[in-house]
Protein backbone atom coordinates (compact mmCIF):
# COMPACT_ATOMS: atom_id res chain seq x y z
CA UNK A 1 0.00 0.00 0.00
CA UNK A 2 1.47 3.37 -0.94
CA UNK A 3 0.49 6.95 -1.65
CA UNK A 4 2.38 9.22 -3.98
CA UNK A 5 2.31 12.91 -4.95
CA UNK A 6 4.72 14.00 -7.67
CA UNK A 7 6.34 17.44 -7.66
CA UNK A 8 9.12 17.59 -10.26
CA UNK A 9 11.95 15.58 -8.72
CA UNK A 10 10.16 15.09 -5.41
CA UNK A 11 7.61 12.53 -4.26
CA UNK A 12 5.70 12.09 -1.03
CA UNK A 13 5.42 8.37 -0.39
CA UNK A 14 4.09 6.14 2.35
CA UNK A 15 5.24 2.62 3.16
CA UNK A 16 3.66 0.20 5.59
CA UNK A 17 5.86 -1.46 8.21
CA UNK A 18 5.07 -3.82 11.13
CA UNK A 19 5.15 -0.77 13.43
CA UNK A 20 2.83 1.30 11.25
CA UNK A 21 3.03 3.61 8.23
CA UNK A 22 6.02 5.85 7.47
CA UNK A 23 5.54 8.81 5.15
CA UNK A 24 8.65 10.28 3.62
CA UNK A 25 9.73 12.82 1.02
CA UNK A 26 11.87 11.34 -1.75
CA UNK A 27 14.10 13.67 -3.75
CA UNK A 28 15.82 12.36 -6.87
CA UNK A 29 19.16 14.03 -7.57
CA UNK A 30 22.70 12.99 -8.56
CA UNK A 31 24.00 11.87 -5.18
CA UNK A 32 26.28 8.90 -4.61
CA UNK A 33 24.51 7.39 -1.60
CA UNK A 34 20.95 7.08 -0.36
CA UNK A 35 20.72 9.85 2.26
CA UNK A 36 18.16 9.99 5.05
CA UNK A 37 17.46 12.69 7.61
CA UNK A 38 14.73 13.82 9.99
CA UNK A 39 14.16 17.58 9.99
CA UNK A 40 12.95 19.68 12.89
CA UNK A 41 9.35 19.45 11.65
CA UNK A 42 9.40 15.65 11.99
CA UNK A 43 9.59 15.14 8.23
CA UNK A 44 11.45 12.11 6.94
CA UNK A 45 13.55 13.19 3.96
CA UNK A 46 15.36 10.82 1.62
CA UNK A 47 17.54 11.70 -1.37
CA UNK A 48 18.77 9.20 -3.95
CA UNK A 49 20.10 9.06 -7.49
CA UNK A 50 17.39 8.69 -10.18
CA UNK A 51 18.80 5.29 -11.12
CA UNK A 52 18.43 3.79 -7.64
CA UNK A 53 15.40 1.42 -7.67
CA UNK A 54 12.50 2.38 -5.46
CA UNK A 55 12.52 -1.11 -3.94
CA UNK A 56 16.12 -0.56 -2.77
CA UNK A 57 15.22 2.80 -1.23
CA UNK A 58 12.22 1.44 0.66
CA UNK A 59 14.18 -1.59 1.90
CA UNK A 60 16.78 0.93 3.16
CA UNK A 61 14.06 2.87 5.01
CA UNK A 62 12.71 -0.31 6.60
CA UNK A 63 16.22 -1.24 7.78
CA UNK A 64 16.50 2.22 9.37
CA UNK A 65 13.04 2.13 10.95
CA UNK A 66 14.35 1.84 14.50
CA UNK A 67 16.61 4.86 14.01
CA UNK A 68 13.80 6.82 12.30
CA UNK A 69 11.22 6.25 15.02
CA UNK A 70 13.72 7.06 17.77
CA UNK A 71 14.64 10.30 16.01
CA UNK A 72 10.98 11.21 15.45
CA UNK A 73 10.23 10.69 19.13
CA UNK A 74 13.16 12.91 20.11
CA UNK A 75 11.95 15.67 17.75
CA UNK A 76 8.40 15.33 19.11
CA UNK A 77 9.62 15.81 22.68
CA UNK A 78 11.69 18.81 21.65
CA UNK A 79 8.68 20.42 19.96
CA UNK A 80 6.50 19.70 22.98
CA UNK A 81 8.99 21.37 25.29
CA UNK A 82 9.06 24.46 23.08
CA UNK A 83 5.27 24.71 23.12
CA UNK A 84 5.18 24.27 26.89
CA UNK A 85 7.73 27.00 27.48
CA UNK A 86 6.01 29.29 25.00
CA UNK A 87 9.15 30.07 23.04
CA UNK A 88 8.18 32.28 20.10
CA UNK A 89 11.62 33.40 18.97
CA UNK A 90 13.74 30.58 17.53
CA UNK A 91 16.87 32.72 18.10
CA UNK A 92 16.30 33.11 21.86
CA UNK A 93 18.89 31.59 24.22
CA UNK A 94 18.05 27.84 24.43
CA UNK A 95 17.00 26.43 27.77
CA UNK A 96 18.86 23.60 29.47
CA UNK A 97 16.09 21.20 28.47
CA UNK A 98 16.33 22.28 24.82
CA UNK A 99 20.09 21.79 24.79
CA UNK A 100 19.70 18.31 26.25
CA UNK A 101 17.09 17.41 23.63
CA UNK A 102 19.20 18.93 20.85
CA UNK A 103 22.20 16.88 21.93
CA UNK A 104 20.08 13.73 22.14
CA UNK A 105 18.73 14.16 18.61
CA UNK A 106 22.16 15.15 17.29
CA UNK A 107 23.57 12.00 18.84
CA UNK A 108 21.19 9.86 16.82
CA UNK A 109 21.72 11.70 13.51
CA UNK A 110 25.47 12.22 13.78
CA UNK A 111 26.22 8.69 14.94
CA UNK A 112 24.37 7.37 11.90
CA UNK A 113 26.38 9.65 9.59
CA UNK A 114 29.64 8.71 11.32
CA UNK A 115 28.92 5.02 10.78
CA UNK A 116 28.22 5.53 7.06
CA UNK A 117 31.17 7.85 6.39
CA UNK A 118 33.39 5.70 8.58
CA UNK A 119 32.80 2.70 6.35
CA UNK A 120 34.03 4.72 3.35
CA UNK A 121 37.37 5.62 4.91
CA UNK A 122 37.98 2.47 6.96
CA UNK A 123 40.11 0.87 4.19
CA UNK A 124 42.57 3.76 4.66
CA UNK A 125 43.07 2.98 8.33
CA UNK A 126 40.90 5.89 9.46
CA UNK A 127 38.73 5.40 12.52
CA UNK A 128 37.02 7.64 15.04
CA UNK A 129 37.79 6.22 18.48
CA UNK A 130 35.72 8.78 20.39
CA UNK A 131 32.84 10.95 19.17
CA UNK A 132 31.83 13.98 21.25
CA UNK A 133 28.77 16.09 20.48
CA UNK A 134 28.28 19.57 21.92
CA UNK A 135 27.01 22.99 20.88
CA UNK A 136 29.74 25.10 19.28
CA UNK A 137 29.53 28.77 18.32
CA UNK A 138 31.96 29.08 15.42
CA UNK A 139 32.87 25.61 14.17
CA UNK A 140 30.99 22.61 12.80
CA UNK A 141 33.54 20.14 14.05
CA UNK A 142 37.07 19.51 15.23
CA UNK A 143 39.50 16.59 15.24
CA UNK A 144 42.39 15.46 17.44
CA UNK A 145 44.14 12.79 15.32
CA UNK A 146 46.54 11.73 18.10
CA UNK A 147 43.57 10.73 20.27
CA UNK A 148 41.29 9.53 17.48
CA UNK A 149 38.73 12.04 18.79
CA UNK A 150 36.17 13.98 16.77
CA UNK A 151 33.86 16.66 18.18
CA UNK A 152 30.76 17.68 16.22
CA UNK A 153 28.43 20.65 16.67
CA UNK A 154 24.97 19.64 17.90
CA UNK A 155 23.51 22.39 15.69
CA UNK A 156 24.17 20.15 12.70
CA UNK A 157 20.63 18.87 13.21
CA UNK A 158 19.60 22.10 11.44
CA UNK A 159 21.64 21.24 8.33
CA UNK A 160 20.67 19.11 5.30
CA UNK A 161 21.79 15.50 5.46
CA UNK A 162 24.26 16.00 2.61
CA UNK A 163 25.94 18.82 4.52
CA UNK A 164 26.12 16.74 7.70
CA UNK A 165 27.87 13.94 5.82
CA UNK A 166 30.37 16.49 4.46
CA UNK A 167 31.27 17.73 7.96
CA UNK A 168 31.70 14.18 9.24
CA UNK A 169 33.85 13.15 6.27
CA UNK A 170 35.86 16.37 6.64
CA UNK A 171 36.75 15.56 10.24
CA UNK A 172 37.48 11.90 9.46
CA UNK A 173 39.84 13.02 6.67
CA UNK A 174 41.79 15.05 9.24
CA UNK A 175 42.75 11.76 10.90
CA UNK A 176 44.94 11.10 7.87
CA UNK A 177 45.59 14.67 6.74
CA UNK A 178 45.87 17.07 9.74
CA UNK A 179 45.90 20.14 7.49
CA UNK A 180 43.93 21.83 4.69
CA UNK A 181 46.34 21.31 1.85
CA UNK A 182 45.43 20.00 -1.62
CA UNK A 183 45.96 16.36 -0.64
CA UNK A 184 43.33 16.76 2.09
CA UNK A 185 40.66 18.04 -0.28
CA UNK A 186 41.64 15.55 -2.97
CA UNK A 187 40.93 12.80 -0.45
CA UNK A 188 37.49 14.22 0.34
CA UNK A 189 36.68 14.64 -3.37
CA UNK A 190 37.44 10.95 -3.91
CA UNK A 191 34.26 10.11 -1.97
CA UNK A 192 32.32 13.36 -2.34
CA UNK A 193 32.94 15.21 -5.64
CA UNK A 194 30.29 17.81 -4.74
CA UNK A 195 31.84 18.66 -1.37
CA UNK A 196 31.98 22.40 -2.15
CA UNK A 197 28.22 22.56 -2.75
CA UNK A 198 27.61 20.65 0.47
CA UNK A 199 29.93 22.99 2.37
CA UNK A 200 28.06 26.02 1.05
CA UNK A 201 24.81 24.66 2.52
CA UNK A 202 26.26 25.27 5.98
CA UNK A 203 26.85 28.98 5.47
CA UNK A 204 23.14 29.74 5.89
CA UNK A 205 23.06 28.24 9.38
CA UNK A 206 26.16 29.14 11.39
Amino acid sequence: MERKLKDRTKEIRTIITPQGPLTYELTRKPVKNVNLRIDRESRIKVSAHPRVPLSFIEDFIREKEGFIRKALESVRKQQEEKRTEGLQDAKARPSREELIREKELAGILLTDSMERMGRLVAPYGIRCEKLQIRRMTSRWGSCIPSKGKITLNSRLIEAPGEAVDYVVLHELAHMKYPHHQKSFYDFIARFMPDWKERRDMLKKIL
